[in-house]
């Protein structure tokens, strides 16, 4: 490398930071934003009574308190956290990496959920979801009689929670790679199981420690 030459550094425009933040943020910074933006999710959360009780699974309809919310959040994060720590020593055994980067990373990939806890602030999808939980509630299997406007808010919120968690478990996945530094088959296989095992771990946890404290 010559004295004008400089290392190649990551692009820092809007697409790298939604779907490879890690790239160019890691470490402790991605640990503060990460942490910020799972209590502000929570917070957001608790308005809409919207749970995100399990690494991977979004409910609406529990009514809680706003610690309840605050905590699903870190609950989550550390249940992947701790299941992909495991992991990473396994696939990269001969390596060595930071913990650090993996801890932060991991809460800076649920970000995307921040985008579901707004969506369920678009007018009707409350009122709508109120109706279905009364018709499940009675133990009936129909569709709520509700005016096109919230059915159509309905339905693309829940699109909208799927979108957000593939996203997230993408932005997973990345995290995992990069702060790993591992790839392929394997290291795919271990993510996949490790992601299986972290949201049995943390539906136990919500049922199991959790719900009792409410």
């Amino acid at each position: 490398m010559t004295e004008t030459e400089s290392p190649k550094l990551p692009r820092k425009n809007l697409l790298t930071w939604l779907w490879n933040p890690f790239a160019v943020i890691a470490g402790g910074p991605a640990l503060a934003a990460g942490v910020l933006i799972i209590l502000a999710t929570g917070y957001l959360a608790s308005h809409t009574l919207t749970h995100f009780d399990g690494v991977l699974d979004t409910h609406v309809g529990l009514r809680a308190p706003l610690w309840f919310f605050l905590a699903e959040g870190i609950l989550n994060w550390l249940c992947l956290f701790i299941v992909l720590l495991f992991g990473g020593t396994i696939v990269a055994k001969h390596r060595s990496f930071r913990i650090i980067d993996l801890f932060g990373t991991q809460a800076l990939a649920r970000w995307p959920f921040l985008i579901t806890a707004l969506v369920t602030f678009l007018p009707g999808f409350k009122s709508f979801n109120a109706k279905l939980l009364t018709i499940v509630n009675q133990g009936k299997i129909a569709f709520p009689s509700a005016p096109a406007s919230e059915i159509i808010t309905f339905i693309f919120v829940t699109f909208m929670m799927i979108v957000v968690t593939v996203w997230f478990v993408a932005l997973a996945w990345k995290s995992f790679r990069i702060s790993c530094d591992v790839r392929g088959w394997k290291a795919i296989t271990v993510f996949t199981i490790g992601v299986i095992i972290a949201e049995v771990l943390s539906k136990l946890a919500f049922i199991f420690v959790l719900l009792p404290m409410l």
